[in-house]
């Protein structure tokens, strides 16, 4: 786990930040999760490599900060993505494994990957849902706690699909099925609504406060002609 979610990308990054010291700029965008700032049961260690990935990008951005050279450093943080991930992973449980929901589309990663590309971001969470979780567990730590002891068990266990007793994990041997999205039947969430607001936040704040004014005014009125 370890030497794919961390060290791989440690090398990875080294090896372009090099690349682009000599080029003279651009950008290097880490694929993290929302399970780097909030750590899930059932997937302690996926959750804690993705913890040391985050603190990694942190540092590294700060190097590239200090020494004034023009390279961004976006972390990206998706939340439950409908992958074959479930499908691949090593499993200890009784029943096979699914990612809880809510699950979206692949593609919108790769959406937040190119706009970071194009536009300097510190982190981009895919899905709102996996803000929250990340907020919940910030504000309210031992309630998130509970809360994935009672939900998250089960919720990551699916009792509709058989247990395949050939399927082999790709722990330390890849799968070349070339699948980008997991064959488990469920509802996916093509569209964030959330990274969108990430991506153009001066114009969802705009929306935001347009909204509240047209409600207030519509109270206001109706208070007036009450009165």
């Amino acid at each position: 786990m370890f030497d794919v979610n961390y060290f791989g990308v440690l090398r990875g990054s080294l090896v372009a930040l090099d690349h682009l010291r000599k080029r003279g700029g651009g950008a290097i965008i880490n694929i993290g999760s929302v399970l780097s700032d909030r750590a899930l049961i059932c997937q302690v260690p996926y959750s804690a490599a993705k913890h040391a990935l985050r603190a990694f990008t942190e540092g590294l951005r700060m190097d590239i900060d200090r020494e004034g050279l023009p390279i961004s450093v976006t972390l990206i943080k998706p939340g439950a993505m409908h992958t074959p991930f479930p499908e691949h992973a090593r499993n200890h449980m009784k029943l096979p494994p699914r990612v809880p929901q809510v699950v979206y589309d692949p593609d919108l990663v790769a959406d937040a990957v190119l706009f970071a590309s194009e536009h300097p971001k510190r982190q981009l969470y895919v899905g709102g849902q996996g803000f929250v979780l990340s907020l919940l567990g910030r504000v309210f730590p031992r309630t998130t706690d509970r809360m994935m002891e009672m939900l998250y068990v089960r919720g990551q266990q699916t009792r509709d699909q058989p247990r395949d007793p050939r399927a082999h994990d790709n722990l330390f041997q890849a799968r070349k099925d070339g699948r980008i999205e997991g064959t488990q039947p469920m509802y996916i969430r093509r569209r964030s609504r959330f990274l969108q607001t990430q991506k153009h936040p001066v114009a969802a704040a705009a929306i935001v406060v347009g909204a509240v004014t047209v409600v207030a005014s519509a109270v206001w009125g109706l208070r007036r002609r009450s009165s």
